[in-house]
């Protein structure tokens, strides 16, 4: 079977690594993971650019290195939505190298973890987007043979990405086949385990889809044992079944079953798959969180509403107050492990963690948030007195700072704001402080912040200046239409939050 030879545990992380062709130097920040005989690194370049690099170790096995070119080479023409991007490769005296798009919020296979199993709703609008990577894929003649969890990745505008090209095959012709055992157990498809098969082509992936979906919907692979020959036997026969108990809508459980299909000829193919019914009401809506954000929000929505349904607020916002505002200025997600952090405009740097505490860093201290019984209590710290957990996360927090150097400034003496609720949604993310003010950082690199209760807003495209407008006809008349249809968005999802 050909699988990927495995990664050497207790080779030394690099602190940098040196393009000499490109003249770059690539200091390494973090280990994100491995698999074969590679290991991938977040690291940042002399100008603050970060990617993600795998670095694959050279050896003596016959074909490594000409299986490199031939990922390097596929990878670097699929140039889509859908894949991790790829930005370069070169060679070091102990490693292959190939800089790839940075893709280090949380994984689906984390967020599967996370939540048990995915929803309908999530189902369909990850499984979509995979499917046409997928048939974009086949479309320039390459089949990806591994497709799997561990293998969809999250870009920065919340959209699947798919990774590792490292058992990609381009396909000379149509009904082009390939021989040999080759993928992860769980997900390979039954006429690459059959003999005297005649080899196999893109249906394999199809099945892989297949298999995917049934995990996204029931939390575990359909052909799960635990000795991988019983994997296989299982996988031939086209054996598998829903949990009992598990709520699946026929047409998902038609779909799922239209793709495990033993016979290639009689699978779905991804065009059938993409007009399936199942993806046929798949909606671009808000990822709302299963409770409200907070009562706070209903003041701001009902002013929000009453402005967008062209009616007037009961009172109107004071712009003076906005002088010394306080907001986001750059987000760092690292809720995969630790936490949303954030900069402000001030130059704190701050922590929202997973636990839903909160530390903030100013000054010649910083406020440690948290809750207990439903009130929110505030601990102010010089540094160096914290102890044990909390002193813990102030060293997490000094991780965002280094980060953020090269965009913070001088941290200014004044009274503290902080991040107490972070959501990501559909169109980017949202933010709560601990002043009741709502900011949204949009994934088209936008930012809107709402204060005073929803009756002032400020608003940022790119790098532009910063607009400060009150919620009032002159806002209305304003020819910058693209501030209305972020707020008709804000209303939207601040109405799904409440309504739940």
């Amino acid at each position: 079977m050909k699988q990927k030879p495995k990664a050497q545990p207790g080779s030394a992380v690099p602190t940098e690594v040196v393009d000499k062709d490109g003249e770059n130097v690539y200091r390494v920040r973090e280990h994100l993971g491995k698999g074969g005989f590679a290991n991938v690194y977040r690291v940042e370049r002399a100008d603050g650019a970060e990617f993600a690099l795998k670095m694959i170790e050279k050896s003596e096995k016959t074909g490594l290195a000409r299986k490199t070119q031939m990922e390097v080479e596929i990878h670097r023409k699929m140039e889509m939505a859908g894949v991790v991007g790829f930005h370069g490769y070169f060679e070091t005296e102990k490693h292959f190298c190939i800089l790839l798009e940075l893709c280090d919020r949380l994984t689906l296979s984390g967020r599967l973890k996370e939540k048990g199993r995915l929803s309908e709703t999530e189902s369909k609008r990850y499984f979509r987007e995979l499917a046409e990577t997928v048939q974009e894929v086949h479309r320039r003649n390459v089949i990806h043979r591994d497709l799997k969890l561990s293998n969809l990745l999250f870009g920065s505008d919340g959209k699947v990405k798919l990774c590792d090209f490292g058992l990609a095959s381009v396909l000379r012709y149509k009904g082009d086949k390939r021989q040999g055992i080759c993928g992860t157990p769980n997900y390979i498809a039954p006429e690459i385990l059959g003999e005297n098969t005649g080899g196999y082509g893109i249906e394999a992936d199809l099945w892989s889809l297949g298999v995917l979906l049934f995990t996204f919907l029931a939390g575990a692979p359909p052909f799960q044992q635990p000795e991988i020959k019983d994997i296989y036997q299982k996988i031939k026969k086209g054996v598998f079944s829903f949990p009992p108990g598990l709520r699946v809508t026929k047409e998902a459980r038609s779909l799922v079953r239209g793709l495990l299909k033993v016979k290639p000829t009689e699978r779905l193919t991804a065009s059938q798959v993409l007009r399936h019914p199942f993806l046929a009401c798949v909606q671009e809506e808000p990822r709302a969180p299963k409770k409200p954000i907070s009562d706070a929000f209903f003041s701001t929505r009902e002013n929000i509403s009453r402005f967008l349904s062209g009616g007037v607020c009961e009172q109107e916002g004071d712009l003076a107050l906005e002088r010394e505002r306080n907001y986001g200025v750059l987000l760092k997600d690292k809720t995969h492990r630790y936490g949303l952090g954030y900069l402000l405009a001030d130059g704190c740097v701050g922590v929202h963690f997973n636990d839903k505490t909160t530390l903030a860093v100013s000054g010649d201290g910083f406020d440690y948030v948290s809750s207990k019984d439903g009130f929110r209590q505030i601990q102010r710290f010089r540094h160096g007195e914290a102890l044990g957990e909390i002193e813990k996360k102030r060293r997490i927090v000094s991780l965002f700072e280094r980060a953020f150097r090269r965009k913070r400034r001088q941290p200014k003496q004044k009274k503290q704001d902080f991040v107490v609720k972070h959501v990501f949604a559909q169109k980017g993310v949202f933010l709560r402080f601990g002043s009741n003010s709502i900011q949204v950082f949009f994934f088209d690199g936008s930012m809107l912040m709402l204060t005073q209760a929803g009756l002032c807003l400020l608003w940022r495209e790119g790098e532009g200046g910063r607009e400060r407008w009150l919620l009032t006809r002159s806002l209305a008349r304003s020819p910058n239409k693209k501030i209305l249809e972020k707020l008709a968005y804000v209303n939207e999802f601040l109405s799904s939050c409440l309504s739940k």
